[in-house]
């Protein structure tokens, strides 16, 4: 049985005051999030910095946990936006790192598609 944890509390709104990433005009370019790149370190407070400027829903997370044969954690997380037809995946041994994987991926599909 998998079971899927829901979290739409566990965002760093934080990230919204500091952070000046967007060009003047607000448009963003896919350039800016490369992995590696610090912006990649930014997406989830960059979706959210999106839906506080209206153009989507806030984006909501689920999270499940598995062990490899070592007992160490597999977090998987799964990024959902109500408006955006494709949900997102991040796999890590970190829910941290899984939650950005799966913003990062949500981010740059959003992207795209404008």
């Amino acid at each position: 049985m998998e079971v899927w944890i829901d979290s739409t509390k566990d965002c760093d709104f934080d990230i919204l005051i500091a952070n000046q990433n967007f060009h003047t005009n607000h448009v963003l370019t896919n350039e800016c999030y490369q992995e590696g790149n610090s912006h990649y370190n930014d997406s989830i407070g960059q979706l959210e910095i999106l839906f506080r400027r209206g153009y989507f829903s806030l984006p909501t997370y689920k999270y499940k946990e598995t062990h490899d044969e070592d007992g160490n954690p597999i977090w998987a997380c799964q990024c959902r936006i109500k408006e955006v037809d494709n949900v997102t995946n991040g796999r890590s041994s970190s829910k941290k790192d899984s939650k950005k994987q799966a913003a990062y991926d949500m981010l740059t599909y959003v992207l795209e598609e404008e």
